[in-house]
């Protein structure tokens, strides 16, 4: 039997399908792929792979698919030059063609960037589907915590770092170092760094008595608050977190005009009287704050 002719053009054509396989399914995936301070929290995982992974296979699937039609491109050539040529011998035919495909390119790009029904309602449902995996027992404390070494997580938390390690072998998990990344301690031990926080958060307050609000200053608001995900959180959440009587934070509130309602969160308080959220909080929590 004779081997079979190498045909260039079948590989071109068979890598840009693989391209767009790949392409499409980690779409898919980071249509719906928690946000990172989720993803990276809970070690989230679809088909064994983390958010990381997947979007590295999209990254490479885009660089396989864009090269494989490259020559794809260039095995048929002529006959795609034939093509166009006849089409531009049609004339208006390929002009009204052409006039269609650049309006619904220019209307995806526009109506991606400012939102515009209906290419916005897709936007919402990828938020809607990343923000179905968000639950309180798996928010971080603050953002990228699972970076943070155990010891300065306990500091910040206000949890005691020997009780905290304790808690941790009586859990029956490890650690190397307190000077090690949760994310570290948790990968060592085969669990995410939401399980590390839940064996030790009944020790939250414990190692310093919190001064709740009356030496908050804006930087420590920012660096206590900025993204732990708190402008999900209504006023009466926080209020009963942070130890502070409503009527107190109504007060500093009217006192600069703004408006919080008791369902409502933080961000679309926020956003309704045109401040950034964590703006919104100091004013909600420091004294005399005037927000920018």
């Amino acid at each position: 039997m004779n081997p079979r002719t190498w045909n260039g053009r079948s590989l071109a054509s068979l890598m840009t399908a693989a391209g767009f396989l790949i392409m499409t399914l980690s779409g898919i995936v980071a249509f719906m792929v928690p946000h990172g301070r989720i993803a990276y929290w809970t070690d989230w995982r679809f088909l064994g792979l983390a958010k990381d992974n997947w979007a590295d296979i999209h990254v490479i699937g885009c660089v396989l698919f864009l090269i494989a039609g490259g020559f794809h491109i260039y095995f048929n050539w002529r006959p795609l030059t034939g093509y166009f040529l006849d089409r531009i011998k049609g004339g208006i035919r390929l002009t009204k063609e052409l006039a269609i495909t650049v309006l619904v390119m220019v209307c995806v790009v526009v109506g991606a960037i400012y939102r515009i029904p209906p290419l916005s309602y897709i936007s919402g449902l990828s938020e809607s589907a990343k923000n179905s995996w968000v639950s309180r027992e798996y928010e971080p404390p603050f953002g990228r915590a699972e970076l943070v070494s155990f010891a300065y997580f306990c500091k910040k938390q206000d949890i005691p770092l020997n009780e905290a390690s304790a808690a941790l072998e009586k859990a029956g998990m490890k650690i190397a170092s307190p000077e090690s990344p949760l994310a570290d301690i948790a990968r060592s031990n085969g669990i995410s760094p939401v399980r590390i926080y839940v064996a030790i958060k009944q020790l939250e307050g414990k190692d310093v008595r919190r001064d709740d609000t009356a030496h908050l200053t804006p930087l420590m608001v920012e660096e206590r608050f900025a993204g732990s995900g708190i402008g999900r959180k209504t006023l009466l959440e926080v209020a009963a977190s942070m130890n502070l009587d409503t009527a107190t934070m109504r007060k500093r509130l009217e006192a600069m005009n703004l408006e919080v309602k008791d369902d409502e969160s933080l961000k679309q308080a926020a956003e309704r009287n045109g401040l950034q959220p964590i703006e919104l909080l100091k004013a909600v929590l420091i004294e005399s704050y005037k927000p920018r």
